[in-house]
């Protein structure tokens, strides 16, 4: 079988105007993925990461009724959450998470449940600049009631699987966060607690 004597160098001529041509366009593709987010400024590994380090600290405090740790996600602690426009609660209920320094939604008045699971949903973080960043939150609270006793007088009646713990789930929320980067640490410098409201 004969190969045609021109084609390998036509080939190795291609290969090399292919890899010329690539060298040519590096530092424009290098230029484009380089190019500023629309804010104007690149995040870093770091800046995400202290940003969700702010955010864990006031999920993690909640959690676990530790003030300190809840309030350390903040430049200034905020005002708890109100309740939406026109909520009448049921007796015992609470609508959002609490706020600062609150070990449990019953601390502000009397609430028939015993604890708060604060669940947190999806998030979306954008940095405006270096030390400015926005973030929005969806957020539950469920609250866990306390174990119902035996009905009646009747020695060893249990109750039905349905009325041994109920939970209720407080209205669905969501966060309106502004961060701020002070002495490369970043914290909530003000947040919007917006509950039953799009």
């Amino acid at each position: 079988m004969r190969i045609h004597e021109g084609r390998p160098g036509w080939v190795a001529r291609a290969l090399a105007a292919g890899v010329v041509a690539l060298l040519t366009m590096a530092p424009t593709l290098a230029a484009e993925s380089s190019r500023p987010t629309v804010s104007g400024y690149t995040p870093t590994m770091a800046d995400y990461l202290g940003v969700y380090d702010a955010l864990q600290r006031y999920r993690i405090g909640v959690d676990k009724h530790d003030k300190k740790t809840q309030d350390s996600a903040f430049w200034v602690a905020p005002p708890p959450p109100l309740p939406p426009p026109g909520f009448v609660p049921p007796p015992g209920f609470h609508a959002g998470p609490p706020g600062p320094g609150e070990s449990s939604p019953g601390a502000r008045g009397g609430g028939a449940y015993v604890d708060v699971w604060h669940l947190p949903l999806d998030s979306y973080i954008h940095f405006d600049s270096a030390t400015r960043a926005t973030h929005y939150e969806y957020f539950l609270s469920i609250y866990p009631q306390p174990e119902k006793k035996p009905e009646g007088d009747i020695p060893g009646s249990r109750p039905n699987a349905s009325s041994m713990r109920t939970s209720i789930v407080g209205w669905p929320g969501h966060y309106e966060d502004i961060l701020e980067k002070r002495h490369g640490e970043w914290r909530i410098l003000q947040r919007k607690t917006m509950i039953n409201v799009k």
